[in-house]
């Protein structure tokens, strides 16, 4: 995969926990690695629930090879925080990965 096949930039971020000035463990997500990109939405839908509207979009990812990326971690494009659903190793040539991300109710909080 070539550089201008990656028109976009993403952040891989991972869940982590820290202790805060009160000695209180507090979740978040610490960004682990940014990288090139192709993002590419797939599908997109809306539904009212608890009488609010709600939205989620699917979205494939495509990146080089780079070991470590599991379905816990998650992708931030365009401010917008996605879930990795799936790990997927096209041809298995250890050469690029697809990351199968959801976006919605959840919201990859």
């Amino acid at each position: 995969m070539r550089c201008h096949n990656l028109p976009h930039q993403i952040t891989l971020q991972t869940r982590g926990s820290t202790v805060d000035g009160h000695g209180q463990t507090v979740e978040g997500w610490a960004d682990t690695r940014t990288c090139r990109a192709k993002c590419e939405p797939l599908t997109g839908r809306e539904w009212f629930a608890a009488g609010q509207l709600q939205g989620s979009i699917s979205l494939r990812v495509s990146i080089r090879y780079f070991a470590g990326i599991t379905s816990g971690m998650r992708v931030m494009w365009r401010g917008d925080p996605y879930e990795i659903i799936s790990v997927l190793e096209p041809e298995a040539g250890l050469e690029w990965l697809e990351l199968m991300c959801a976006s919605g109710v959840r919201d990859a909080r």
